[in-house]
């Protein structure tokens, strides 16, 4: 318990660090927004010093790390990945990188974070038992998740769906306890007047005043979920191309594709300077996510109703940095609604490209929610121009369900949807934003059922070490652990295992008394002759593919042969045969 606390206070504290810096240096920055040179000389040194911290701390700190934490948990070994160094390089790598002003997210970084600061706790169980280190690391992918976004809940199921191809029941507890002590945290320092810093502050979601639950927009909504699936399978593989292309070139031209500070670079150049440019980007994602959803205010207050709102608009329209300066103003007009979205999608490639760190939640949520906009847009013209008026309550609604279908779509989780009611606190919105996510998720694995991280792991290879999208196969563990090779029964066939198996197991393992002092006695005893016994035996699902399902303990093992037989040892196993032949 008290290991969980420090790693909840650890993960949290460095998210703070890292939201109060980057809040700093992009207060610093934006005070030249309108200067050319500024913007873009800023912008580059940002980068630069981002690549800096990957290229001379620690590489392992480059890209997402959920793939990584995946692959980890899954029993990879991948030497490095949660040291020390790369949780500086990674901290100090999302400061700079997130100040550039770069299309790029915090959440996959976050997680990655967590899981270093879990790695490095003192706990000497953990570094024994590594059962127990999964349960760190599964709550550290939880607290990654609340650092970044203040959803417990959703922290947790998402590190379900993310990191983990099977969850062990007794990990839930504790992953609920790290992301509850981790939000607890931010509202502490939320209280202090630095809450606007954190994107865990939910400040900027629209909380209504009426509830949607199940009424005449779903079938609306069940069409916006199909369109951001869609979309989010075409990002996809839009990644795909630019990370092939990215890789291709380099073996073509590695002095410039292959210096990561001349490809950073040469793209930071690029994007700060049409961002400067055109102004919609410079605020960031958090301010657009806002404005999209607080949309229904932002018209209430021009008094702009259902009749007149086009034809004001139309009139106001005008292409400048008057409007494009302001985000409560370029969000009302479809054109740069869809000028951010060009932008905004091939920007995000471009960046998460380079080896650097960056995530990718943040961004998808931000193309989701100008989606949705343009969506209810295109929608309420259809409807008025049939002579149906006051259909649609909210216009905002569409921004929040389009940023979650359009995660969903990406990620390939539906816990994407919890997240998004912590946000916005608002649970009328629970069926909408469920209809929506389904439906995004059913049509983009019908498309391509490969998810953003599963398609980097593919191109990081770490798809070849974790076989079958992360089922661990004993017969390869065998052949590179002599400890496992030297047991008389190595693992328990779930298909073909008999009663005289398991006997032979405890036979083998077991141990007479089921007392905490005994077990405690047995540790003290392991650690001082650094001779372990076995506590844990893989059960698999047959002899022939021997692929890991779960790990069983023996003290279980044991329990059910003096349940079932009242003996141990020699007479269980006795007992056993008898009944066979019996």
């Amino acid at each position: 318990m008290f290991w969980l606390i420090i790693l909840s206070i650890g993960a949290s504290f460095s998210a703070l660090v890292v939201d109060e810096s980057v809040a700093k240096l992009n207060s610093f920055k934006l005070q030249g927004r309108g200067t050319y040179w500024f913007w873009v000389l800023a912008s580059m040194m940002f980068a630069a010093l981002a690549v800096t911290c990957i290229q001379y701390g620690s590489p392992q700190a480059a890209g997402s790390g959920i793939p990584q934490m995946r692959a980890i948990m899954a029993g990879v070994s991948l030497p490095n990945m949660l040291s020390f160094r790369t949780y500086l390089g990674k901290c100090l790598g999302m400061i700079f990188m997130l100040s550039s002003g770069l299309s790029l997210g915090k959440e996959g970084p976050f997680v990655h974070i967590a899981g270093c600061i879990a790695e490095s706790l003192p706990y000497k169980l953990k570094d024994i038992d590594k059962t127990i280190r999964h349960q760190f690391l599964t709550a550290a992918v939880a607290v990654g998740v609340a650092s970044t976004f203040g959803a417990p809940i959703g922290g947790v199921l998402f590190a379900i769906e993310v990191s983990t191809t099977s969850f062990t029941v007794s990990n839930l507890w504790k992953s609920f306890f790290c992301s509850s002590i981790s939000v607890l945290c931010f509202k502490a320092a939320g209280s202090l007047g630095t809450a606007a810093t954190f994107t865990a502050d939910a400040s900027y979601f629209y909380q209504g005043n009426k509830s949607l639950g199940i009424n005449l927009e779903q079938p609306f909504f069940v069409i916006l979920g199909l369109i951001c699936g869609c979309t989010g399978t075409l990002y996809i593989a839009f990644q795909r191309r630019v990370n092939a292309w990215k890789k291709g070139m380099a073996a073509k031209y590695p002095r410039f594709f292959g210096n990561n500070y001349v490809y950073t670079l040469t793209v930071c150049f690029i994007l700060s300077s049409v961002i400067q440019s055109t102004r919609i980007m410079q605020t960031g994602d958090k301010s657009v996510i806002g404005a999209m959803i607080n949309i229904d205010q932002t018209l209430a207050k021009l008094n702009y109703t259902e009749e007149n709102a086009d034809k004001n608009l139309a009139a106001s329209f005008e292409f400048s940095y008057n409007v494009m300066d302001d985000d409560n103003k370029w969000v009302l007009y479809e054109g740069y609604q869809i000028m951010f979205l060009v932008q905004k999608f091939i920007f995000t490639g471009l960046t998460l490209s380079c080896g650097v760190p960056g995530g990718i939640f943040t961004p998808t949520f931000a193309i989701g929610a100008v989606l949705g906009q343009l969506y209810v847009s295109v929608l309420r013209k259809t409807l008025l121009f049939f002579g149906i008026y006051n259909y649609i309550e909210f216009r905002g609604v569409y921004s929040i369900l389009g940023a979650a279908a359009m995660t969903a779509s990406v990620t390939r989780t539906v816990s994407v949807a919890m997240i998004v009611l912590e946000l916005n606190g608002h649970l009328s919105h629970a069926v909408p934003c469920m209809v929506c996510v389904l439906s995004s998720y059913f049509i983009s694995e019908l498309l391509a059922p490969v998810s953003f991280f599963e398609m980097l792991s593919a191109a990081t290879g770490l798809d070849l070490k974790v076989s079958q999208k992360g089922n661990i196969i004993m017969k390869d563990m065998l052949e590179v652990m002599p400890r496992f090779a030297d047991l008389e029964l190595r693992y328990l066939s779930l298909s073909e295992c008999t009663e005289q198996d398991v006997v032979a197991v405890v036979k083998k393992h077991g141990h007479a008394s089921h007392t905490a002092a005994a077990h405690q006695a047995l540790r003290e005893e392991e650690l001082r002759t650094r001779n372990f016994q076995q506590r844990y035996i893989p059960v698999v699902d047959n002899h022939q593919w021997r692929n890991l399902l779960f790990m069983v303990r023996v003290e279980d093992l044991q329990i059910y042969c003096e349940e079932h037989f009242g003996l141990f040892g020699e007479e269980a196993a006795a007992a056993a045969r008898n009944k066979a032949q019996s």
